[in-house]
């Protein structure tokens, strides 16, 4: 072994003995021992009959059965069931509303306009610094695109009065050229 952990096990061994078991494996000595295996599958099978995931389901029903030993982290974070009722969003709208609820901590998925938009406040809340980096050039892009058709718009009206000017001065003409062959 080296640095660190070296020197963690000249003064804890006991601790590089239980990093060095798999959790699982703790517990399946555990439970032999306490003569409790049986127990646990029934309340782990129980478990995950009401809807509990198998994972959760196992160490909650150690702690059920007295197991005070330490769960596994998750490693697999799990959104929360996006209702049916979401909307079409649009990748600005949901960045917008991002935006506005990022550090809202009461929002809820329901509350979202799409499952994108709850899927981005969630990599917003993980990860703010990318989230905002590219907000901003989404927004910016998007101003862009505002000047440039705001441009097209005038564009559109100037040519629309010529147009109509043109039509009006061949109308006067022709209404001119009517009179005189009267």
């Amino acid at each position: 072994m080296h640095g660190a952990i070296a020197c963690v096990a000249k003064l804890y061994p006991e601790v590089v003995l239980v990093v060095g078991k798999d959790r699982r494996t703790l517990l399946k000595g555990w439970l032999d021992e306490k003569q409790l295996w049986d127990v646990w599958l029934v309340e782990r099978d129980r478990l995950v009959e009401t809807g509990v995931d198998e994972e959760a389901a196992h160490w909650l029903a150690a702690r059920s059965v007295g197991y005070e030993g330490t769960a596994p982290p998750r490693r697999k974070v799990s959104a929360p069931a996006i209702p049916q009722e979401f909307g079409e969003g649009s990748i600005r709208g949901d960045f917008d509303w991002v935006y506005r609820n990022v550090s809202v901590e009461s929002v809820t998925s329901v509350d979202a306009p799409s499952s994108g938009a709850w899927g981005l406040l969630q990599f917003a809340r993980n990860d703010p610094r990318a989230f905002y980096t590219k907000w901003m050039d989404i927004t910016s892009r998007n101003d862009d695109r505002e000047q440039v058709l705001e441009g097209f718009r005038e564009d559109s009206r100037r040519r629309t009065e010529e147009i109509a000017e043109m039509l009006h001065s061949y109308r006067a003409a022709r209404d001119a050229a009517d009179d005189s062959d009267e």
